[in-house]
């Protein structure tokens, strides 16, 4: 019977001690830079709903410098990265005159590559969290 029971017991004590130090296959480490880059994440998604381009792109720039271990933020952060970029050709679009045909054409295109490689990324599950 004592010999049934000892290897439950083992195995117990050794994944709560193990548990304690890693969550969902995570240190305690990367579980911080994850925190961090949300944060920074939701930070550029404000400034991207307020039309802020360049603030939206410096929270990211910074998520990417200062929390290398932050992996899924860093691939949100690309799908962000290109959502700035669509929006900020979007309004360059609207702002350029009707007999501006070559710059217009040239935003156009931009907006056409953001538009599909945003699709692309989310098809190929860029970005998405992983369980």
């Amino acid at each position: 019977m004592k010999a049934k029971i000892l290897p439950l017991i083992l195995a117990g004590l050794l994944s709560a001690c193990g548990s304690g130090e890693k969550d969902n296959g995570m240190s305690h480490r990367r579980r911080i830079h994850e925190s961090e880059g949300r944060m920074l994440l939701a930070e550029a998604r404000r400034a991207l709903a307020r039309g802020q381009f360049a603030e939206a792109r410096g929270a990211i720039r910074t998520l990417r410098d200062s929390f290398p271990l932050a992996l899924s933020a860093r691939a949100e952060g690309i799908l962000l990265d290109d959502s700035i970029s669509l929006a900020e050709a979007r309004r360059q679009l609207g702002a350029v005159p009707p007999d501006s045909s070559d710059r217009l054409h040239e935003l156009a295109m931009k907006v056409k590559f953001y538009t599909r490689k945003l699709e692309y990324d989310k098809k190929a599950g860029i970005g998405r969290k992983k369980p």
